[in-house]
């Protein structure tokens, strides 16, 4: 037995001798980059699952969902801003693009519209699939007791075409117009070219993969217990201007009020029941 404590001390003696006498690496930028935070962390609502996205500090985040009863463990690369739904039966989020395809578009200088942009994730804990929506800006889920998910997509790419203008095309010279109109027409061109265009919002039920959708729409909201969804739209030539609730239960569009103008700051009750917003409508 003293043998076997000699051993294990001289072994133990060698062992530190070795490891004082190897250089240590010093800390630089690669040893800093090799770091990850952990980001974006939650808790179902059942205490079953645990969802948190890997971030490091150059390069491309990683989403890790675990079961923390049955141990099943998905990873979505690039997944962020992960919400679980109502029931817990689904996990949503945001996929950024790769890093490297943001710098790339930034050096080429492109078009805001035409960057790489974020897609949307559902995945199923039950099986592990993943469905995946090309071109999100942003996404809401109900919070209580219900799978609803609306989610706001990106303005379309349009193709530009080249005017073939001829010489019978081309527009006759204005009459010079009066002073005042025009500083009418500029004051009504600078409106315009304030006010947004809204885009597609989809009401999304992954348990069904039923969706409804709803154009030109700016700001929305939807109820925490997945009741009710509103919605602000906007057109630069204001015929699409307004504040409308809907029922996810298929009701019909409630108009609450319209008119050209800004509509902003929706606020719904977690029930549904009431909501408020901004508008300068009266005064645009």
């Amino acid at each position: 037995m003293r043998r076997t404590l000699v051993g294990f001390a001289l072994a133990l003696v060698a062992t530190n001798v070795a490891s004082a006498q190897e250089p240590k690496r010093p800390l630089d930028h690669d040893v800093y980059e090799s770091w990850n935070r952990i980001q974006d962390q939650r808790l179902s609502s059942d205490g079953r699952w645990i969802v948190y996205s890997l971030v490091p500090q150059d390069g491309d985040a990683v989403l890790h969902v675990r079961g923390l009863e049955n141990g099943a463990a998905y990873v979505v690369p690039r997944g962020r801003d992960a919400r679980f739904t109502g029931d817990d039966r689904y996990v949503v989020f945001l996929v950024k693009p790769e890093l490297a395809l943001q710098r790339e578009a930034k050096k080429e200088e492109k078009k805001p519209d035409e960057q790489p942009k974020d897609s949307l994730g559902v995945l199923d804990l039950a099986s592990g699939e993943v469905a995946r929506v090309e071109r999100v800006k942003s996404f809401q889920v109900a919070e209580e007791a219900s799978s609803w998910v609306a989610y706001l997509l990106e303005k379309e790419i349009e193709e530009e075409e080249e005017a073939d203008t001829t010489e019978a095309e081309a527009a006759e010279p204005e009459e010079p117009e009066e002073p005042e109109a025009e500083e009418q027409e500029e004051q009504e061109s600078s409106k315009e070219k304030d006010k947004k265009d809204g885009t597609t919002l989809v009401l999304h039920d992954p348990s069904t993969e039923a969706d409804s959708r709803y154009d030109d729409v700016l700001h929305y909201a939807l109820a925490e217990d997945g009741g009710m969804l509103a919605f602000a739209a906007s057109s630069k030539d204001g015929s699409a201007d307004g504040v409308f609730a809907v029922g996810t239960d298929g009701g019909a569009i409630d108009t609450l009020l319209s008119g050209k103008g800004d509509y902003n700051q929706l606020t719904v009750a977690e029930d549904g029941s009431q909501m408020a917003f901004v508008s300068n409508r009266d005064d645009y």
